[in-house]
């Protein structure tokens, strides 16, 4: 298991008790914040880079229209949609207790 901690808050006393990995984001639309799906796309189409792990709430409905546009361009730029697991090339259920990000 993986936990992406609330608001991207955490210290050693989160990780010591957890005792499995924690994954934080790279880019961070804002998409709570503006709901606004020309904002949202703008945002990740403009910080959008290999390895990058892109937070985003699915409640949303400007969320899911940015989505429509984001995936495609990001197809059409080469990029490749992974889940975490995937990008960091290992198996969940080996994964050690650290803090991984977008990064990689």
């Amino acid at each position: 298991f993986m936990v992406r901690p609330p608001y991207g808050a955490y210290n050693q006393v989160v990780l010591q008790t957890l005792n499995m990995p924690l994954i934080l984001w790279s880019i961070d639309p804002d998409d709570w914040k503006d709901r606004d799906a020309d904002i949202v796309y703008q945002r990740v189409m403009s910080h959008a880079k290999p390895g990058a792990i892109i937070i985003s709430h699915d409640l949303y409905p400007t969320t899911a229209a940015a989505y429509a546009r984001i995936i495609p361009d990001l197809i059409s730029q080469g990029y490749a949609l992974v889940t975490v697991s995937n990008l960091m090339g290992i198996n969940p259920a080996s994964l050690t207790p650290r803090v991984y990000t977008g990064t990689y």
